[in-house]
C-alpha cells in the first residue's frame, strides 16, 4: 500500500471507531429513555445506517469524491449529536451519517488496499468497539457532546485532507457486470452470509457474556482484522474453510467461555473476505458492492426486530456451517468474474 494510502486508511478506521461511538451514545442515552418511540427509532437507524448504504454506494461511486461523502457522514452524525433531544430525527441524522461514512471510508480503503484483504478488516473492525463502549458508557448515564464536535471538524477536515494524492485512489469509472457474469451469482451467494453474520451477532446470548464482555468484543474485532491478514496470507477461499468449520466445532462448546470466545473469533474473519470478494467482482461498482453487502447487515435485523430470535449452541454452529456452504461458491464465483 502507498503510505497516502495507509494515512487514510488509519484516519477512516479511527474515525469509523468515534462514529459508532457516538451513534451508540446517541442512540442508547438519549433516544432509548422515549421509550414509546425506540421501537420505530432502531427501524429508522438501522435502515439508513445499512440498507440506504446501497442506493450510498452507486451514488459515491459516481460522485467520485470519497472524503467528502464520508466528511458528510461526520457531519450528519455530528448534528444527530446536537438535535438528540428530538429522538427520531436523532435516530435518522446518525443512521444517514454513519451509512454515509462507511461508504465513502469503505470506498477509499478499498481502493487503496493494492489487492490486499486486509485494510477491509482494519477499516470496519473498530465500528464494533465503537458500539460496545458507546453502548456500556450509555447505560451508565454518561452522555458528551465532545465526540459530536470532534466529528464535525473531522466532517469539514476530510474532503480538504484526504483527496487525489492522499486518498485511497481514485473510484473507476462506473461500470456494472454483464447480466450474466457469474458476479451476480458470487454476490449473492455473499450477501446470505453477511445476513447471517449480521442475525448471528444480534442472537449470541451466552451465560458467562456479562462476565466476559470485553474479551467476546474484542473477539469480534480481532476476529474480522485477523481475518484480512489471514486470507493474504493463505487465500481467502482456506480462511474461509478453516475459520467457520473451527468455529462451527466451538460453537458446540460455547457453554466454556474459552471456546465460545474462540468461535466467534473466527466466526467473524469471514467479514473482509465478504467485503473484498464481492468488490473484486465489481470493479467499477465498488461502492454498490460495498453497500450491497451492508443490505445484508439490515436484512439480518430485521428478523430479530420482528421477534424471531432464537440461540442455542446447535444454531450457532448451525449458522457458521451454513456460511460455510454458500461463502466458497461466493468466493469462487467472484473470483471467476474478477479474473474476466
Amino acid at each position: 500500500m502507498k503510505k497516502s494510502a495507509v494515512l487514510s486508511l488509519t484516519v477512516y478506521s479511527l474515525l469509523h471507531f468515534a462514529v459508532d461511538f457516538t451513534c451508540a451514545t446517541v442512540m442508547f442515552a438519549k433516544v432509548l429513555p422515549h421509550g414509546e418511540l425506540w421501537a420505530v427509532a432502531m427501524l429508522l437507524y438501522n435502515y439508513f445506517a445499512f440498507a440506504m448504504q446501497l442506493p450510498f454506494g452507486i451514488i459515491a461511486d459516481k460522485l467520485n469524491k470519497n472524503s467528502l461523502v464520508a466528511g458528510l457522514g461526520c457531519a450528519l452524525v455530528a448534528m444527530g449529536c446536537f438535535f438528540s433531544a428530538f429522538p427520531l430525527a436523532a435516530a435518522v441524522l446518525c443512521g444517514i451519517g454513519n451509512g454515509l461514512f462507511h461508504v465513502g471510508g469503505g470506498l477509499d480503503a478499498l481502493n487503496g488496499r493494492g489487492g490486499k484483504c486486509a485494510p477491509a478488516g482494519i477499516f470496519v473492525s473498530p465500528g464494533a468497539l465503537g458500539l460496545w463502549l458507546g453502548t456500556r458508557l450509555s447505560s451508565a448515564g454518561v452522555f458528551t457532546l465532545i465526540p459530536g464536535i470532534l466529528l464535525l471538524l473531522w466532517g469539514v477536515a476530510l474532503p480538504i485532507l484526504f483527496r487525489g494524492s492522499f486518498s485511497g485512489g481514485e473510484n473507476a469509472p462506473i461500470s456494472l457486470p454483464r447480466a450474466k457474469s457469474t458476479a451476480w451469482v458470487g454476490a449473492a451467494f455473499l450477501l446470505l452470509v453477511v445476513i447471517i453474520r449480521g442475525f448471528a451477532g444480534l442472537v449470541f446470548n451466552f451465560e458467562w457474556k456479562a462476565a466476559y464482555a470485553l474479551p467476546l468484543i474484542l473477539a469480534v474485532v480481532l476476529g474480522k482484522t485477523t481475518g484480512g491478514f489471514a486470507a493474504d496470507l493463505l487465500g481467502a477461499k482456506k480462511t474461509a474453510a478453516v475459520s467457520l468449520l473451527l468455529s462451527s466445532v466451538l460453537f458446540m462448546f460455547s457453554s466454556n467461555p474459552v471456546c465460545g470466545i474462540g468461535a466467534v473469533f473466527l466466526f467473524n474473519m469471514t467479514m473482509p473476505l465478504t467485503l473484498t470478494g464481492a468488490a473484486d467482482a465489481f470493479p467499477g461498482a465498488k461502492g454498490a458492492s460495498f453497500g450491497l453487502m451492508t443490505f445484508g447487515l439490515f436484512c439480518g435485523f430485521l428478523p430479530v426486530y420482528v421477534g424471531v430470535a432464537t440461540s442455542s449452541p446447535f444454531v450457532y454452529a448451525l449458522m457458521a456451517g451454513l456460511s460455510l456452504g454458500l461463502i466458497i461458491p461466493g468466493l469462487v464465483f467472484c473470483e471467476r468474474a474478477a479474473e474476466k
